[in-house]
């Protein structure tokens, strides 16, 4: 089963192979064993037959036992009885012989270098494997006991692999070359498109996320105009498989001869990515409402709306090029650190990132003039040409909102703000679009349109596209799963459009029953004046018991006149 800590590498046919970085070995000093102690080194046989000829003695200062120095050894002089020539073959023959190093990981694995001698491979015991052919649908399924799954199928070109955690990795080869889809249920996707066999070859990445955005990354590289223009992936393959090109340019000859110059001798394949196949690369990240942000691949990011995504009917990379002549895109170069745009009116802004701003205006004598200074009250500081400057055509709308007592509120939207959301909804498959519905009186005259989304109460996921098993696989076919849902509502009010001559009709009525309100007005506030008037004679004559009851009555008639006022209201 491999080593701790090292990575395990099982493929298709069941082979399996461990992997692990390469260790760097230490160079041993001379006459010390690789891996030994510090100061472990092994006495020479003439020190222990030296320190056996001395006695030991607690007189001359030294421990039984104890071990004479190798100085000590090499100063004794020599035997008189001895020829000089017996002692230089005694010597040679009491030299210690080195030591043998220990053997590195790679030797008792007896592993190869991979990847440009950076990690070391080793192979492991097979897996048992179990490969078995539906009768019904042809599909081969390839199984093994670590809970993979390979299903080949035979109309189709096409492999499906099925790995424990529930991934699944599917290859699907067409006549333009072949797609790797790398999917699981709650993560994104990821597709691989290698056309090697098109007209223009290229490859591309493709990443979609739960929320409906995409993003796709396009490797490039220079051609010989100094072009960003879609990388060959044949260069990659045909170093993946060691096959020889044909046609080379020069400069990618020599840089191919130093690569292989600088590669190990004992590796077993080379990384085709130090022969540059890919210097550069454009990524295109598309909303799900429509914006996009294209980054060519230079330091140039484009940024452009939905609105005028919709307006050229596509996104790709031609249409892209002609919004650049429009005037409606925003355009980030990140190696100037600037934002640059560009209006209908041929007016240029540019924002930079010490937040200064430098503008061109299309009609002007000249924008040359130093930023106004603020320190005169009530004076507009204007640009030196605007006195004929053109005026743009409308100002823009401010956003307005209505909100009534009763908690109710509206917001009044313009006319492309509508159009906008009404454009997303009828894209959107889980949404219900009803429009131009005729509204009750008193809004006879308006119309209603109306939206109607389903909305998930569990987190939306990326679905997983579906998987043909054969029957003998997938047994029964299990019941979708219910997902919870509810529906958001969402209603414009149109309201009719009005002319001048039906507004000045309408002021004209609007007067008129202002002034019945001011006649109204002044008519109830003199009623019961001849009463007053009236009661004041009566006063003057009547005894006092009748004035108590006139005074009685007087004071409850306040209350009545409010509640016959407020009924009449």
């Amino acid at each position: 089963f491999g080593m701790p800590g090292h990575w395990r590498v099982t493929t298709c046919s069941g082979r399996r192979f461990g992997r692990t970085l390469k260790v760097e070995e230490v160079a041993a000093e001379p006459g010390t064993a690789t891996g030994s102690r510090t100061g472990s080194q092994r006495p020479s046989a003439d020190a222990d037959r030296v320190s056996k000829d001395v006695p030991s003695s607690h007189g001359t200062g030294s421990r039984p036992g104890s071990k004479i120095p190798s100085k000590d050894i090499s100063s004794k002089e020599p035997s008189k009885d001895v020829p000089a020539e017996a002692e230089d073959d005694e010597d040679l023959e009491s030299e210690p012989e080195p030591p043998e190093p220990p053997p590195s990981l790679q030797d008792i694995l007896e592993a190869v270098l991979v990847d440009e001698g950076s990690n070391i491979e080793y192979e492991l015991d097979p897996v048992p494997m179990l490969v078995q052919r539906d009768p019904h649908t042809g599909i081969t399924s390839t199984s093994n006991e670590e809970g993979m799954l390979i299903l080949a199928y035979p109309e189709e070109e096409s492999n499906v692999c099925i790995l424990p955690d529930g991934t699944r990795v599917s290859q699907t080869e067409d006549a333009e070359g072949t797609e790797v889809v790398v999917e699981k249920e709650g993560a994104a996707r990821v597709s691989c498109h290698v056309k090697d066999k098109a007209y223009v070859p290229h490859s591309m990445v493709k990443v979609e996320i739960e929320d409906g955005a995409t993003m796709e990354v396009v490797p490039r590289r220079l051609n010989l105009k100094a072009e960003l223009v879609a990388a060959d992936p044949q260069t990659f393959l045909a170093k993946l498989r060691g096959e020889p090109e044909e046609d080379i340019s020069p400069a990618l000859e020599i840089a191919q001869q130093q690569n292989a110059m600088s590669q190990h001798e004992f590796c077993r394949s080379s990384d085709p990515r130090e022969d540059s196949y890919s210097t550069n690369a454009s990524v295109i990240l598309r909303h799900v409402e429509g914006t996009l942000v294209h980054s060519k691949g230079a330091g140039e990011v484009e940024v452009v709306s939905g609105r005028d995504i919709a307006a050229i009917g596509s996104d790709n990379e031609k249409a892209l090029k002609t919004l650049q002549d429009k005037g409606c895109v925003y355009l980030a170069q990140v190696d100037y650190d600037r934002i640059y745009l560009r209006d209908d009116d041929g007016n240029h802004f540019e924002v930079k990132g010490d937040q200064s701003l430098d503008f061109k205006l299309s009609v002007s004598m000249g924008d040359d003039f130093a930023s106004p200074r603020c320190v005169v009250p009530q004076k507009p500081f204007k640009h030196p040409d605007a006195s004929f400057l053109p005026l743009p055509e409308e100002a823009p709308q401010p956003r307005l909102f209505v909100v009534y007592g009763d908690g109710e509120a509206e917001e009044l939207l313009l006319r492309r703000d509508y159009e906008e959301a009404m454009r997303l909804a009828r894209k959107d498959p889980n949404t219900l679009v009803v429009e131009g519905e005729r509204m009750a009186w008193p809004m006879s005259c308006c119309k209603s349109h109306s939206i109607h989304r389903i909305m998930h109460m569990d987190p939306v996921t990326v679905p997983v596209r579906p998987l043909e098993l054969p029957p003998g696989i997938c047994g029964t076919v299990e019941q979708p799963e219910m997902k919870r849902t509810f529906t958001q509502f969402r209603q414009f009010i149109e309201y009719p459009e009005i002319s001048d001559q039906k507004l000045k009709e309408w002021e004209s009525a609007y007067e008129v029953y202002r002034k019945q309100e001011e006649e109204q007005r002044l008519l109830q506030s003199t009623l019961g004046e001849g009463l007053k008037h009236a009661r004041r004679s009566m006063n003057a004559t009547l005894p006092v018991e009748q004035l108590a009851k006139l005074s009685q009555a007087a004071a409850s008639e306040p209350e009545a006149s409010e509640q016959a006022r407020d009924g009449g209201a």
